[in-house]
């Protein structure tokens, strides 16, 4: 076979083979989770709460991330709150993307001049890893981690059209099916605007074109482009001034800070990457407020040398200084100076971590395959399959995976709330119970797990022990999620007065997570119905 004969450098029959047999392995990988219930900020997904989801489809896309609430849509008219069919379609985006991750590495080795037959091999380990790896866990069996999946999916097709080695100038129909792509893939997940930056890369280091040749040779692609990308800039930005766990808006950390904390993160997502032990979904990372708090500066100081190397390699190791740059770039958007919330989270390195294949890809492809490499490297994949497979059943079941967070990140409450919560959904109150009261003084006074400890005492009937931990967490946080769960159990340990004052001070507040809009449903349905007096309704959520 003559790569000049086919676009694709192989076969048509070979990518139908291998999107099965990713198929296949996905599946097998990710089967102990496709069972798995929805977890941590899935809770807070807007379908889930009963209102919003009884709405038609313009009230589902008519909001921030419209594609990806559209995928949700469609899930929903299959199986409505069965998550099932919601991780299905997580695992066909991820087999769907290792594919694409196949036939971008064969179209940017052929535009490296390596020979067709040669790039199979890196191509093809390269592509497997992505799809095994057990950093990508988190993505897959994530159901809020479909924003990464599907962007991600429409960024790698646009890469796939526009590292075609037969493109010298770009023509319209290929301009506008990459900007048809990058603007899905914008409404999918809004840090793929930096799509942009590696399109330009690909002219500027693959091709070894001048930035004037790059502009004029694609002109009718850039100048739309640049326009298409301050507009999505501009929506961010005004996205991130309405947020408060994303922005500079973050209570307890400034940009800087963030900066500063950034440069240590940076180095724990590569160590994951090349010793993915160690995973959990909730880390527990101290601020670094200065330069020199926490080691800092070293991370600094590693960036940069990093950076240095890279440059000076830019002409022998092309390819592989190109993989460290989709990596830098795609990693920024939250990892450099916009806070957010949670400073380091395994799905955020699902596009990034083709970055570094590529690099893996440049050093397969001046490596002979011999017995040993080949050997070693199957034993590498098959490593990572079982860890993956390993992790995936811990997302398969809360309590494991709540019981893993809190062993991985014992000082962080938020392990402890919905370990405690999926005790009480689970109606092993003890446990639940357990759980709550052997947290330390500081998480154990979090109004969120004070709430979710009323509730374990509500489920085994203890309810002065109830109203207690209620009574405590109204007082360090109010809100009408835990003043209407005080209510109710106050009407069950026969405090009528006190109960009607608890609810008469929830309606003042307005509802602000999915625990308060759930609260507030089940007390306007119960007093519309029969105005009956019961236990509080078990929480769909850590209060």
């Amino acid at each position: 076979m003559r790569a000049s004969n086919s676009p694709w450098s192989v076969p048509a029959w070979a990518f139908a083979v291998a999107a099965g047999i990713a198929l296949i392995i996905a599946f097998a990988l990710y089967g102990p989770a496709l069972d798995g219930p929805f977890l941590f900020d899935d809770l807070g997904l807007p379908f889930y709460a009963p209102s919003f989801a009884r709405q038609p489809l313009l009230g589902w896309i008519s909001g921030v991330r419209p594609l990806l609430m559209f995928s949700y849509w469609l899930n929903y008219q299959v199986s409505e709150r069965d998550p099932g069919s919601y991780h299905a379609g997580n695992v066909l985006l991820h087999a769907a993307s290792s594919v694409l991750v196949f036939i971008l590495l064969l179209r940017i080795l052929r535009l490296c001049s390596i020979d067709a037959r040669k790039a199979v091999f890196p191509a093809a380990i390269a592509s497997v890893l992505f799809l095994v790896h057990p950093i990508q866990t988190e993505a897959v069996a994530y159901i809020a981690g479909r924003s990464e999946l599907l962007a991600a999916f429409f960024v790698l097709a646009a890469l796939v059209i526009y590292a075609d080695p037969k493109i010298d100038v770009v023509s319209w129909r290929t301009a506008l099916t990459v900007l048809g792509l990058y603007g899905c893939a914008v409404l999918s997940k809004e840090q793929a605007a930096v799509l942009p930056v590696i399109l330009f890369c690909i002219d500027v280091v693959l091709r070894k074109r001048s930035i004037r040749q790059t502009l004029m040779s694609g002109k009718r692609l850039y100048y739309p482009l640049a326009g298409f990308a301050v507009l999505a800039v501009a929506g961010i930005f005004a996205l991130l001034a309405r947020s408060a766990t994303a922005g500079f808006n973050v209570p307890g950390i400034h940009w800087y800070e963030y900066l500063f904390t950034q440069f240590r993160v940076w180095f724990i997502y590569l160590k994951l990457t090349v010793a993915p032990f160690g995973l959990t979904a909730d880390y527990d990372l101290p601020v670094s407020h200065t330069i020199f708090q926490n080691g800092a500066w070293i991370g600094l100081l590693g960036l940069i040398v990093g950076g240095a190397a890279a440059w000076r390699m830019r002409r022998r190791y092309a390819l592989a200084v190109f993989g460290l740059l989709t990596f830098a770039v795609f990693l920024l958007p939250t990892s450099s100076i916009v806070p957010i919330q949670d400073l380091a989270a395994e799905r955020r390195m699902y596009v990034p971590l083709l970055g570094l294949l590529i690099v893996l890809t440049d050093v397969l492809s001046r490596v002979k395959p011999s017995v040993g490499v080949t050997a070693g490297l199957v034993a590498a994949l098959l490593i990572g399959s079982a860890l993956t497979y390993d992790r995936a059943k811990i997302w398969g079941s809360d309590i494991a995976f709540w019981t893993d967070t809190v062993k991985q990140s014992p000082e962080k409450a938020r392990g402890y709330t919905h370990l405690t919560y999926a005790y009480v959904r689970a109606r092993r109150c003890s446990d639940a119970i357990g759980v709550a009261e052997r947290a330390k003084d500081p998480i154990r006074n979090t109004p969120e797990l004070l709430g979710m400890l009323g509730h374990a005492y509500a489920c085994e009937h203890r309810m002065v022990e109830a109203v207690q931990a209620f009574e405590r967490a109204v007082k360090v946080s109010p809100s009408v999620g835990r003043l209407l769960a005080l209510a109710a159990v106050y009407r069950q340990a026969g405090r009528e007065w006190d109960a009607e004052a608890a609810e008469q001070r929830a309606l003042r507040y307005p509802p602000k997570t999915i625990y308060d809009f759930t609260q507030l449903e089940s007390f306007q349905r119960n007093r519309a119905q029969t105005r009956t007096r019961s236990v509080p309704a078990s929480p769909t959520g850590p209060s």
